[in-house]
């Protein structure tokens, strides 16, 4: 029962965080990374992909604020680093290609 209630918990937490990932700007997560960072490899995959995509984003616009803590939690053992290091590079080859 209580793992019910817990799952129905974080799926409505997950939602409200994947609606605020799409109203927020980049900016406005920069005081939460360090929390969202530590949730990188979280074991519930709604956490897990509402996280990884508001850090992803927020690296996309502030990539030196993401990638040194990054850095230091994938020396630590997760594997959410190549990833995010990924979609940056795919992000910066489009905006290059369009400044072409």
């Amino acid at each position: 029962m209580w793992y019910l209630q817990n799952r129905q918990i974080s799926t409505a937490v997950a939602n409200i965080m994947a609606a605020m990932a799409k109203a927020l700007p980049s900016y406005a997560w920069l005081t939460a990374l360090p929390q969202l960072i530590s949730r990188i490899c979280h074991t519930n995959p709604e956490v897990n992909t509402v996280t990884n995509h508001i850090i992803t984003h927020v690296a996309e616009a502030y990539p030196q604020q993401v990638l040194i803590p990054e850095t230091l939690t994938s020396v630590q053992g997760c594997c959410y680093m190549h990833a995010v290091y990924a979609a940056l590079c795919q992000s910066s080859a489009q905006r290059c290609r369009r400044k072409a």
